[in-house]
């Protein structure tokens, strides 16, 4: 996605998010179904299961500089994360403004 006209913020978060939902996704395969339902079992604010599995940072990581953000975009990156996780990392059709 490098080279692309200038995103606005809306837009970075969205296609951050796609990136890490796809990536992940191909990083955990049938894990996924207990990623998912571990998160909505988790009470604690924050906490992701993915890490259960793998050094989800590190995936993020690679979704950010698929999309060419800089990795200290703490913002986009946290952004990123709440909507993959709330989209079960599914396919992420558009973020909400």
């Amino acid at each position: 996605m490098k080279g692309r006209m200038q995103m606005n913020h809306h837009e970075k978060v969205t296609a951050v998010a796609k990136v890490f939902c796809r990536l992940i996704r191909e990083e955990l395969g049938d894990k996924m179904q207990d990623v998912v339902a571990r998160n909505k079992g988790e009470s604690a604010q924050g906490v992701c299961h993915t890490h259960d599995y793998c050094d989800a940072n590190m995936v993020m990581a690679s979704a950010m500089r698929t999309v060419g953000i800089p990795l200290d975009e703490q913002e986009i990156w946290n952004s990123s994360w709440d909507i993959a996780k709330a989209a079960e990392f599914k396919e992420v059709e558009q973020a909400s403004a």
